[in-house]
């Protein structure tokens, strides 16, 4: 397994999933996770290109997948050997 982040913002049920070498950020105040983005496009751009594609999951294909479903607004860093840990990043707007 590649190692990966895990993440929920807070609106959304879905999880998205970034590959550890793309990163995540903050970005759009409190609400939105992504990615080393691009000026023009966000973390739009991470979705339609080859390198260090983003995946969307289900509640159910990440419980599947990870053995858990992170809650709204985490972040959690999985690496090889599939240990999670918990990425410490500011909600505050």
């Amino acid at each position: 397994m590649k190692p990966v982040y895990v993440t929920r913002d807070n609106h959304d049920i879905d999880v998205e999933v970034w590959p550890a070498t793309v990163g995540i950020r903050k970005f759009h105040g409190c609400i939105m996770w992504g990615a080393a983005w691009r000026k023009e496009s966000a973390d739009y751009s991470l979705y339609s290109e080859k390198v260090g594609m983003s995946e969307d999951i289900s509640k159910s294909e990440c419980r599947k997948r990870f053995g858990f479903y992170p809650a709204k607004g985490t972040a959690w860093y999985i690496n090889s050997r599939g240990k999670r840990s918990k990425v410490d990043i500011d909600f505050s707007p």
